[in-house]
């Protein structure tokens, strides 16, 4: 369990079984201008790979952070180590994701104005320009805005909020992203209607509001669970390299789970 807390200023890493004899070890943030907006970790790391990639911005320099921690909850007081630190300039993020393949090699940033693909071994980075070209009638402009993403070994899957030009607001879509993280690069490769029936308010979509949140896993045979509080409704996906197929809906209405 790997929480951050920007009150406190620190991260706290937590060891299971979680009780009160549960070992927590409190890292705190490298500076106190920092703001964390996500952590994440490869579901798959073993024990030799005690680490967890975070993003965030400081809010003095505005320069945006993409690095890496790792950490020994074995040693009294624990011990850890900032073993890597990416800094660079972008303007104000409403919006930024993380994301850790299983293994726990490589991570894969979404924001509003750029994407990146990092590598968690050698820490090569390479950050691009959003530039989404999305299928008709959604548009990737004025902006796509993420909200969620999981990944596998070779793809990932990002949840948000994509601008419809027909009636000027926003619809919920989920995109597949080809990785491709020897050389770190990606492709858009599909994109799939939530549902078609809801949209919100370009105010509402743009600025930040919990309501508005949404979740994304992916399990070992490529089914995609996308979860959507403000529509009180659960999308199963199928995926694959190429392709994006909704399974079923799902709501607070269905006495069944399925999955």
């Amino acid at each position: 369990m790997i929480i951050a807390r920007n009150l406190v200023q620190a991260f706290v890493v937590g060891v299971s079984p979680y009780n009160e004899s549960s070992r927590f070890c409190r890292i705190p943030f490298l500076s106190r201008t920092n703001y964390v907006y996500s952590i994440a970790a490869g579901k798959k790391q073993n024990a030799s790979q005690s680490y967890f990639v975070h993003i965030g911005e400081d809010m003095v320099s505005g320069n945006h952070t993409v690095g890496v921690i790792h950490y020994d909850v074995s040693d009294n007081p624990c011990s850890y180590n900032y073993s890597n630190l990416q800094t660079f300039s972008y303007s104000h993020q409403e919006f930024y994701i993380v994301g850790v393949d299983p293994l726990g090699l490589f991570a894969y940033g979404h924001a509003i104005d750029f994407f990146f693909v990092y590598n968690l071994i050698t820490y090569e980075i390479k950050i691009q320009t959003q530039n989404i070209i999305l299928t008709p009638p959604y548009s990737g402009y004025p902006f796509f805005v993420p909200h969620a993403l999981g990944m596998t070994e070779t793809f990932a899957v990002v949840a948000g909020y994509a601008f419809v030009i027909g009636i000027e607001e926003y619809i919920p879509i989920v995109y597949l992203v080809d990785l491709y993280p020897l050389t770190l690069d990606f492709t858009l490769v599909s994109n799939v209607t939530l549902i078609s029936n809801v949209a919100v308010s370009i105010s509402a979509a743009v600025t930040y509001s919990l309501q508005y949140d949404m979740s994304v896993d992916i399990n070992e045979q490529n089914q995609v669970l996308i979860g959507m509080p403000l529509f009180d409704t659960v999308v199963v996906l199928s995926a694959n390299a190429t392709n994006l197929t909704i399974v079923k809906n799902l709501n607070r209405y269905h006495s069944y789970t399925g999955f």
